[in-house]
Order: C-alpha cells, then sequence, then structure tokens
C-alpha cells in the first residue's frame, strides 16, 4: 500500500528553490516515503501527533503520517543549517 504525500505550502516553496539535482533527489526520497513511511532511518519528533524526521542527502524532511487516510503531510524541507 502506497501513501499520498501532501506538500504543504512552505515545503512547496522550498523544493521550487532548490537548484534542478537537488530537486530529482528530494522527489525521489518522498517517492520513496509514499512506499515505506517509516524508512529505518527515519527518527520521531513527536509520538503524539506523528511527526518524523527523514535524511534525504544534506536535506531534512519533517513529515506526518495519517495511516487512516494514507497519507503523509510534509512540513518542512531544509539544510540542518537553516533550522
Amino acid at each position: 500500500m502506497s501513501y499520498k504525500i501532501q506538500l504543504v505550502d512552505s515545503s512547496t516553496q522550498q523544493i521550487i528553490n532548490f537548484d534542478p539535482k537537488v530537486q530529482q533527489q528530494i522527489i525521489a526520497k518522498l517517492d520513496e516515503l509514499a512506499i515505506n513511511p517509516l524508512p529505518e532511518d527515519a527518527k520521531i519528533l513527536e509520538e503524539d501527533n506523528s511527526l518524523y524526521l527523514f535524511q534525504a542527502n544534506r536535506y531534512r524532511i519533517v513529515y506526518q503520517i495519517k495511516d487512516k487516510a494514507s497519507l503523509i503531510t510534509v512540513a518542512k524541507i531544509a539544510h540542518p543549517q537553516d533550522y
């Protein structure tokens, strides 16, 4: 079962601002999350809100899993220095 990926407006803007090579890498990682929303290297940030952190090369993806809706909402995509 695959999940649908939903980007909040700010994360969409973050992807647009990356160079095309980084955009492709991020999109590939999002595709991986759609298939497996809890990869081994995902870290839980907030258990109550199902909020997770996933490393995508040099960037971090913060996302929320909604199992009942089979939905992953991407809240933030940024380089660690931008936190």
